[in-house]
């Protein structure tokens, strides 16, 4: 059972920081759901706030601000000069007509000219607009169409110009003999880049707010039903109160809260490793790793809520990279338990905290299951996709209980789709946690199977017939490691390694023997046992030169346990050895503390033991694996590890139908007869 110190002081320096760390804003008193009844008393506004339009709302008004076109005119101030040059030089035997006409078209240029027809509004959607921008000198301002002139409208002030006058039988006549109608230019030009750069900002820079509501109004009756309107309205008094109001109680009760959540936070993560997985607690190394994870996940909850930032950013977090962090180095059982924890801050700070803690859930749930199958090369985006669509789903199916499935809001689901993405961008950091918390995970562990590790190699070289030994008992221990859900991946690295000590003295061993060679043929039965003993020490001081994982070494240095060498114990025995002074023919441990430590023992005693079998009947076999099994069980192997009885017999049941379909009989070929 581990020390309270190895996890309550860590625990305690994390409640501090998650305290220091934590909003400085009260949390809002209410829960609200569209459709549902108001539960609580009357709720009357204290102060003005701003009605926040919803996001529905504001996609519409980018909708139709986007096929509201408003076109954009400069108003040339030389055109006025250039038309009364020409008019006074074409008319210069009617000088008073001419001044005439030119007084009456001054204020006709002074508010702006345009071409006729819908032609000069280039790419408008809106051919006829109500209003145009004219831009006079360095300011532009939004005028009414109707109050700008045309070139028909100037040409008919001309017309009216020469009829006053009076002199003159024949409009037409006088505007063609003087080309009248050619000299009248347009001054305002239509100027297309700038229209669509107007167009766009009018688009994307909508007013966030629908009006104000009022201190005193009722916001909401108590057992009223909450309206779309409703919900509004709550939901931008509760913006407005987190963002400006906040906490206006006593300072020392805020922080006092924030502890209190703080301590509760962690102690539910140490109260589940407790009852359900003490080994955690017993490596410091993988207990401070759940703790570090489970503050990254909170300092990442708030600050995307802590009302500075918009509330849908967090939608842009990656939250279920931290469940396979969790799959990286602990068991496959603990991961989503332990990732339902971390989230637990997003459940109770963000904004809309059930279902954020639901969708993200949702996407741990698919991170994990496909990153199973799906963890290397492209095959990631797989993983990729999984967690979106998950995400996705849970996201819709809220938006289905409020009744507003017709409507996503698109940056909420690029921020998904971006989110899912960052999850394989941050995988990567498992390597540095590995390193800073001396962890393994579990592609180290599948690149130490690799035979052509240097470590292997040397056993394969020195010491060939254990080298065939540990594939055998990596074999086996797999498919006892299967069917009781162990650590598959630590089994087939251990069972590989846990003999590397013979490479030491490999012929002290019978399976490298040379034939006719025994070299503890001159020794003593306590100097052959203590050889053999010694390639437990020997293997353990070569993984740690090689810097082999601790998990392993734990593995090699318990893969005897505290047994005995048989061969050699028995021996003395019978030649009248001292029963009191039998010492140097025990292994020193440690016993197997593990399940995966057990099957390892279990595994290299079968393997072994299996070769001297002469009757590979199944009845045999069994009887001969019982007796492995029992002989371990009353030597007390098994006393310290957390293993069941029903685990242990199924592993003896998986073994025993391993052993016999390893040795199945085989058919004898027959002879070919000679022709001859």
């Amino acid at each position: 059972m581990p020390e309270l110190s190895r996890y309550l002081i860590p625990g305690a320096i994390l409640v501090v920081l998650l305290t220091l760390i934590m909003p400085r804003t009260g949390k809002f008193e209410y829960n609200y759901r569209k459709g549902s009844q108001w539960n609580y008393e009357t709720l009357v506004a204290p102060f003005s706030f701003p009605i926040l339009k919803t996001d529905e709302q504001i996609l519409f008004e980018k909708e139709r601000h986007g096929s509201t076109y408003v076109p954009y005119f400069k108003l040339d101030e030389r055109k006025y000069g250039e038309v009364e040059s020409l008019i006074r030089q074409t008319m210069d035997d009617q000088e008073e007509l001419s001044s005439v006409i030119i007084s009456d078209i001054k204020p006709c240029y002074a508010t702006g000219v345009i071409p006729d027809g819908p032609t000069s509004i280039e790419n408008s959607a809106d051919e006829n607009p109500d209003v145009i921008f004219v831009q006079k000198s360095k300011r532009a301002e939004m005028v009414p169409r109707e109050e700008v002139y045309t070139l028909s409208q100037v040409c008919g002030v001309v017309r009216g110009s020469i009829e006053r006058v009076g002199r003159f039988a024949d409009v037409d006549s006088v505007m063609t003999r003087y080309r009248l109608y050619e000299l009248v230019e347009p001054n305002l030009v239509f100027d297309k880049q700038t229209t669509e750069l107007v167009h766009k900002e009018s688009s994307e820079f909508i007013s966030p707010t629908s009006g104000i509501f009022k201190a005193g109004d009722i916001i909401v009756t108590s057992g009223e039903i909450i309206t779309a309107d409703i919900e509004q309205i709550l939901d931008s008094y509760k913006a407005e109160f987190q963002q400006n109001v906040g906490y206006d109680g006593p300072i020392y009760m805020l922080w006092l809260g924030n502890l209190l959540m703080a301590l509760i936070l962690v102690s539910l993560t140490i109260v589940y490793l407790w009852f359900c997985k003490q080994d955690i607690l017993g490596h410091l190394n993988e207990f401070l790793f759940v703790l570090l994870i489970e503050f990254i996940a909170a300092a990442v909850t708030f600050v995307c809520c802590n009302g500075k930032l918009p509330s849908n950013i967090v939608y842009l977090m990656p939250f279920p990279v931290f469940a396979l962090y969790f799959m990286a180095f602990l068991k496959r059982k603990v991961v989503m338990p332990l990732y339902s924890l971390a989230l637990l801050p997003v459940l109770i700070f963000c904004q809309g905290g059930e279902y954020l803690y639901m969708i993200f859930l949702a996407g741990g749930f698919g991170a994990v299951l496909a990153f199973t199958r799906f963890n290397k090369g492209w095959r990631q985006f797989v993983t990729v996709l999984c967690i979106l669509v998950t995400m996705t789903v849970a996201y819709l199916s809220f938006r289905l209980l409020e009744g507003n499935a017709e409507v996503t809001t698109p940056t909420n689901l690029l921020y998904l789709c971006l989110g899912s993405l960052f999850v394989v961008l941050t995988y990567p950091l498992v390597y540095l946690f590995e390193i800073v918390f001396n962890l393994v995970s579990v592609s180290r562990l599948v690149d130490l199977t690799d035979t052509n590790a240097p470590l292997l190699r040397m056993l394969a070289e020195k010491a060939p017939g254990t080298f065939q030994h540990c594939l055998a008992v990596m074999n086996m221990a797999e498919a006892a490691g299967r069917c009781i859900d162990a650590d598959v991946p630590l089994l087939r690295a251990a069972a590989l390694y846990h003999d590397i000590g013979k490479t030491e003295n490999p012929q002290c061993f019978v399976e490298n023997q040379t034939a006719g060679i025994d070299i503890h043929k001159d020794m003593s039965l306590k100097d052959s046992a203590r050889m053999i003993i010694h390639h437990v020490e020997a293997g353990v001081a070569l993984a740690e030169k090689n810097n082999i994982p601790s998990i392993i070494r734990e593995c090699i240095a318990t893969h005897h346990g505290t047994s005995s060498t048989g061969y050699f114990y028995n021996k003395y025995l019978n030649e009248g050895g001292n029963p009191d002074d039998v010492a140097d023919f025990f292994y020193p441990g440690p016993k197997p503390r593990t399940k995966e430590h057990v099957i390892l023992m279990l595994c290299d005693s079968l393997e072994a033991a299996s070769r001297t079998l002469n009757d590979y009947s199944p009845e045999s076999v069994k009887d001969f694996v019982h007796r492995i099994y029992i002989g371990k069980y009353n030597e007390g192997q098994y006393a310290e590890a957390d293993i069941t009885m029903q685990e242990l017999q199924v592993i003896e049941q998986t073994l025993g139908n391993y052993i016999i379909n390893m040795h199945h009989n085989r058919i004898a070929y027959p002879g070919r007869k000679s022709n001859k």
